[in-house]
């Protein structure tokens, strides 16, 4: 009775292995026709968050491929934050740290590892340890949270914050997410919107952890891009969908009253939460619209943005622009042209962009230790 149990088994694992053998070969010659990419989609490195928004896995290395635009290697630590480099953890405890706090254009999936935005400030601030905290789809709100579980309680010396034009928008209540911090302006008073509960309970239902997480862990096999390519398509790409639609109908980046009102109790959230024996710097956005702010409706609203979050914080903290120092970077390169420090398929930072931007961050940090 043993034995019939015993090749039956057998028999069964045999034809399971054969199946899952031949959908892998399949899978890969899927790839290498084009049906599939090579890479991940860049959303498997994002998950929602009870307090951040949005957030990473942890400890994991990723593929990821935008088609026919960009591939790189993006890897996270053990809080599930973007490594700056490969030596960060086995620094010395004596050197002083540097706590990078963004959105997507900090977190600069789209470059590879070692040479992203924070890998680069790290390289070129050698004397600094340097963190890179940021996570993309966040607003200031979002990233107040941030900075108050990750980074407050590890005596950071410096906070390089940085301002992106969709600030204004990412924590009012129909601009963002249900799992992002929400505000909205009743009666002339602002309130903020709980978060959705039910949504939390089901996202971290064993179910979905064991379809988002535990199927990573066969990343490296191509049968799991056929997995997320049936994901995408029954559960991401409507998400996706709704979302488009829904940005149709709203006015990004329009600094409305509301919009001022909730970034103005938001940013005045973030001064008191500070830690007072931490240096607070922050830095502008250098995208393609400060360089053509004429050249499509929403890049003169964001440069309008850029020009109020100026004079929001001016009074509080130092606020860099690099409008001046990329713009002579890249006369001196000629590269002097749309989209500047972005690739043609992508509005983030290109390995070139990082590059210039770094030197900026790091030009403007050492001349205000200097002073």
């Amino acid at each position: 009775m043993i034995k019939f149990f015993l090749n039956k088994f057998s028999k069964i694992f045999l034809v399971l292995f054969l199946t899952i053998l031949v959908a892998e070969l399949t899978a890969k010659i899927f790839v290498h026709l084009g049906l599939l990419d090579k890479g991940l989609p860049a959303w498997v490195t994002l998950r929602a968050h009870k307090d951040f928004g949005n957030w990473h896995p942890k400890n994991i290395t990723l593929d990821l491929e935008k088609k026919n635009c960009w591939t790189s290697t993006v890897s996270y630590n053990s809080l599930g934050m973007r490594k700056t480099s490969e030596n960060t953890q086995q620094k010395k405890n004596n050197l002083k740290k540097i706590a990078l706090l963004g959105d997507s254009m900090i977190e600069n999936i789209e470059v590879t590892d070692g040479f992203d935005l924070g890998s680069l400030v790290q390289k070129k601030l050698k004397e600094y340890s340097v963190h890179n905290f940021s996570a993309r789809g966040t607003g200031l709100a979002d990233q107040i949270e941030i900075y108050k579980n990750l980074i407050k309680s590890n005596n950071f010396d410096y906070l390089f914050l940085f301002l992106t034009e969709n600030d204004i928008d990412n924590n009012v209540n129909g601009y963002t997410t249900i799992h992002h911090k929400r505000y909205d302006v009743v009666d002339n008073k602002i309130i903020e919107i709980s978060k959705d509960k039910e949504f939390f309970d089901n996202y971290n239902s064993k179910f979905n952890i064991i379809k988002r997480d535990y199927f990573l862990k066969f990343k490296k096999l191509d049968l799991y891009k056929v997995y997320l390519k049936f994901i995408y398509i029954f559960d991401v790409k409507k998400k996706e969908t709704k979302l488009i639609n829904e940005s149709k109908k709203i006015k990004k980046f329009e600094l409305s009253e509301k919009k001022i009102m909730i970034y103005k109790k938001i940013k005045n959230d973030f001064l008191i939460e500070m830690d007072k024996n931490t240096n607070l710097i922050i830095f502008l956005n250098a995208r393609p619209h400060i360089f053509e702010p004429d050249r499509s409706h929403d890049y003169k609203k964001e440069f309008l943005v850029n020009n109020f979050f100026k004079e929001t914080w001016k009074d509080n903290v130092n606020i860099y622009d690099p409008y001046l120092f990329t713009k002579k970077k890249l006369i001196d390169l000629d590269m002097y042209r749309f989209p500047y420090l972005s690739m043609d398929c992508d509005a983030h930072y290109s390995p070139t962009g990082a590059d210039i931007y770094s030197d900026f961050i790091k030009e403007t940090f050492l001349k205000t230790v200097k002073n």
